[in-house]
């Protein structure tokens, strides 16, 4: 059976944004038939540094705004993991080449 993939979405309050992005990883994982969590995150504080420190590296982290959480991934040393901005799945500006990327990463081994 194959190795269930941990996605973390992430937000400024883990609230509406980051509800709609696990719905889009849920559909795309369900379409690709990819074992996947989704673990959603808030931006304040540090969510996402702990997270990775008590649970490990996710498979790919999806949020807005990407560059913040860029940073904060390179401060902690986790600056590996990809980072879609999912910014495009709310005003559907380049919607399709995130989908794309999305479905990449499910797909892709870790």
């Amino acid at each position: 059976m194959p190795k269930e993939k941990v996605v973390v979405v992430a937000c400024a309050t883990s609230l509406g944004t980051s509800g709609n992005y696990a719905e889009v990883i849920k559909k795309f994982a369900n379409q690709e038939k990819v074992a996947v969590k989704v673990v959603q995150i808030s931006l304040s504080g540090r969510q996402i540094e702990d997270y990775i420190k008590r649970y490990g590296k996710p498979h790919f982290i999806l949020g807005s705004p990407a560059w913040g959480i860029k940073q904060r991934l390179t401060r902690s040393g986790a600056d590996d993991i990809p980072v879609v901005d999912g910014i495009a799945l709310l005003t559907g500006v380049g919607k399709e080449k995130v989908e794309e990327k999305i479905i990449e990463l499910l797909r892709s081994e870790d």
